[in-house]
């Protein structure tokens, strides 16, 4: 685990998610950008207001030494939304979505920036209009619509939701 110095004193360590083997399989694959955790009490500790080194998605509770059941990808946050999955019941709820994606999807078809969803003109299924009509694009890292990376994956993530950065579709 890499340990570097974080504000207050703190340090910054990996987030270990361990997954079910068909999850695994996906996110190595990249075909699940995101992995979900139930939005209570347990997570929130966990998660909420902190920064990480790295996402380690495991596959079950391997040894450390294991790394063929060990993926690591950077630390690029998380939104909190709400879903319907067959593993948290029938009703809808929310989640922490983790970003565990691969950086070579960001430009991919899973890229969700202003440029990438224009670039393919994604639609709405249900409208056919651009996407970008009808859902707000924030960035991915920080979930702020007016951070530069919202608007091009290229871009560095700001934190920031402040008018008028350089890069941002918001100057």
């Amino acid at each position: 685990m890499s340990r570097v110095p974080g504000s207050l004193g703190s340090f910054v360590t990996d987030l270990v998610l361990p997954v079910q083997r068909r999850f695994f399989t996906e996110i190595r694959a990249g075909l699940k950008p995101e992995e979900f955790r139930l939005r209570n009490e347990y997570w929130e500790r966990r998660i909420e207001g902190r920064v990480f080194s790295n996402v380690v998605i495991t596959l079950g509770y391997p040894r450390r030494e294991d790394i063929a059941r060990r993926i690591t990808r950077p630390w690029r946050g998380y939104r909190v939304t709400t879903i319907e999955h067959s593993l948290f019941g029938p009703d809808p709820v929310e989640v922490y979505a983790i970003w565990v994606a691969d950086a070579e999807l960001l430009g991919g078809p899973l890229c969700r920036c202003l440029r990438c969803l224009r670039e393919r003109d994604a639609r709405d299924p249900d409208t056919d209009c651009p996407t970008t009509w009808s859902q707000m694009v924030v960035c991915r890292v920080c979930g702020n619509k007016r951070c530069p990376h919202a608007t091009d994956h290229r871009n560095a993530c700001t934190r920031s939701n402040a008018p008028g950065q350089v890069g941002s579709v918001y100057q």
